[in-house]
C-alpha cells in the first residue's frame, strides 16, 4: 500500500504537468483547432476578405532556373515561383489567448487564395498551385506555391553574338474573379540563393517593370536581364572563322605560277560559306537583328571570293602572258627603283649566252633586243636573227612572271590591310 502512493505521488504530477503545460505538443494541438475553427467563422473559402471591395495582394516573383532560351523561335523557358501574401484583418488574434502561437500552417482550401498567373505566356507546362499557406497572428496570409514553368515570348536582339544581353518580359496578373490589386513585394529583387546557375546564361537582374492599368485589373510586368556565356561560341564558332580567314594569305606565298594557289583559295572560300549555314541555324531569320558576326561572315566570303578572282588574273598574267609583247612602259616600271617598295628586285633582262663572258657586248645585246620591233612579223623583222628572236621571246616570258609576282605581291600588301582592318572593327563594334 505505501508502495502504490508513493507511485501516485511521483508519477501522476510528472504526467499532469506534462498534460497541462502550455508549451506541449497536445496543447499546441488543441490551440491550432480552436485557431482553425475561428477561420472557418471569420473567413469564407470562397471570399476575399473585403468582399466585393478591392484587396490588396503582394506579390513578389522569383526565378528559378532558366531553362532554355531559343533565339531563333523567340521564346524563352523559365521555372519561376510566385510568393503571395495579403492581410486579411478578420482572423486576427491575440498569441496571449492561444498558447502563445504566432502562426499556423494549414492547407490552401481551408480559406480564399487569390488565383495569380503569367499571363504572358504562351504555354504552361506546370500549373501553379499554393502547397503552404501560412496565416499570422496579425491577420497577413502568407502563400507558398510550387515553381511554375512557363513558355514565354520574346524578341530577342543578336547583334552583338555571342557577347549579347537579352531582356524579356512576364506579365503577372489576377486569374480569379475577383477584383484585387496586385502590388510589387518588398522582398530580394532577384534572389540567389534559390536560382540554380545556367550552363550558357547568367541572370544580371530581375526588376520590375512597369505598373499597368491599361487592359485589364492590376497587372504587373516584371523584366529579366540575362547575358550568354561566349565560351563555347568563342572556341566552336568564331575561332575557326578567325584561323581560316588569318590563314588565308598564306595563297600569296605560293609561287604565281601555280595552280594550287587558286585550289587554296576556293578551299579557304568553301569553308565561309559553311560557317555561314551554320550560323543560319542559330539565328532568327529576322531583318531587324542582324548580328556583326554574320556580317563579318559575309564579308570574309566576300573578301575570299575577290581572292580567287586575282588568283586567277595572277595565274593568268604568268602563264598565258607571253603570247602577247609586254609594251614599253610596263618594261621600264617593273625594271625600276619603285619595286624596290613592295619587297622585290628590279627585273633585268637576260642576254644572249654566247655573250654571257663579255660585259660590254652582254649589255649592248640586251640593248639591240629591247630594241628589236615588236609589232611586224618575225620573219622580216628578224631574218638571220633567230637566236635574238629566241632570247626575246624568253625575256618577254620572264617578264610577264616578274609582272605577275608584282601584283601578286601588291595583292598580299592589300589583303593584309583588308584582314586586319576587318578584324579590328569587328571586335571593337562587339565589345563596345
Amino acid at each position: 500500500m505505501k508502495s502504490f502512493w508513493v507511485i501516485c505521488l511521483v508519477i501522476l504530477p510528472v504526467n499532469l504537468r506534462k498534460t497541462l503545460h502550455p508549451h506541449s505538443p497536445e496543447v499546441a494541438a488543441h490551440y491550432e483547432k480552436e485557431l482553425i475553427k475561428l477561420l472557418e467563422m471569420k473567413a469564407p473559402k470562397h471570399t476575399p476578405p473585403n468582399g466585393a471591395g478591392h484587396t490588396d495582394v503582394m506579390i513578389d516573383p522569383m526565378l528559378r532556373q532558366l531553362l532554355d532560351v531559343n533565339e531563333r523561335e523567340g521564346y524563352w523557358v523559365a521555372s519561376i515561383i510566385i510568393p503571395v501574401k495579403y492581410e486579411n484583418q478578420n482572423i486576427t488574434w491575440n498569441p496571449a489567448d492561444y498558447g502563445n502561437i504566432t502562426f499556423i500552417q494549414v492547407q490552401p482550401d481551408v480559406l480564399w487564395v487569390p488565383v495569380v498567373g503569367i499571363e504572358s505566356a504562351i504555354k504552361v507546362e506546370t500549373a501553379f498551385q499554393y502547397s503552404i499557406v501560412t496565416i499570422r497572428s496579425d491577420g497577413w496570409v502568407l502563400l507558398q506555391g510550387d515553381y511554375l514553368i512557363a513558355k514565354m515570348a520574346c524578341s530577342f536582339d543578336v547583334t552583338k553574338f555571342p557577347f549579347d544581353e537579352h531582356r524579356c518580359n512576364f506579365n503577372v496578373a489576377p486569374m480569379g474573379f475577383w477584383l484585387y490589386y496586385l502590388n510589387e513585394g518588398v522582398y530580394s529583387r532577384h534572389n540567389q540563393s534559390i536560382y540554380l546557375p545556367n550552363d550558357q546564361w547568367d541572370i544580371l537582374n530581375l526588376d520590375h517593370l512597369i505598373f499597368r492599368k491599361e487592359r485589364r485589373a492590376y497587372e504587373i510586368a516584371y523584366e529579366v536581364h540575362f547575358r550568354r556565356k561566349p565560351l563555347y561560341y568563342l572556341i566552336t564558332l568564331v575561332s575557326p572563322i578567325v584561323i581560316n580567314y588569318l590563314l588565308s594569305g598564306l595563297a600569296f606565298f605560293l609561287p604565281s605560277d601555280d595552280g594550287e594557289k587558286l585550289s587554296f583559295g576556293v578551299t579557304i572560300l568553301l569553308a565561309q560559306i559553311v560557317a555561314v549555314s551554320a550560323m543560319s541555324d542559330i539565328f532568327p531569320a529576322s531583318s531587324t537583328s542582324i548580328p556583326l558576326l554574320l556580317y563579318f561572315v559575309s564579308g570574309v566570303t566576300l573578301h575570299m571570293a575577290i581572292m580567287c578572282f586575282e588568283s586567277v588574273i595572277v595565274l593568268g598574267l604568268s602563264q598565258n602572258g607571253w603570247r602577247k609583247w609586254m609594251g614599253p612602259k610596263t618594261r621600264r616600271f617593273i625594271a625600276s627603283n619603285v619595286i624596290i617598295l613592295i619587297g622585290l628586285k628590279p627585273f633585268k633582262a637576260k642576254p644572249t649566252s654566247k655573250y654571257l663572258a663579255f660585259g660590254a657586248k652582254r649589255q649592248s645585246e640586251t640593248n639591240k633586243l629591247d630594241s628589236l620591233p615588236e609589232d611586224q612579223d618575225e620573219h622580216e623583222s628578224f631574218r638571220g636573227n633567230n637566236e635574238l628572236l629566241q632570247q626575246k621571246r624568253e625575256n618577254n616570258q620572264l617578264r610577264w612572271k616578274f609582272l605577275a609576282m608584282v601584283v601578286d605581291r601588291i595583292l598580299l600588301i592589300i589583303h593584309m590591310f583588308v584582314v586586319v582592318s576587318n578584324l579590328g572593327f569587328f571586335t571593337y563594334k562587339i565589345l563596345y
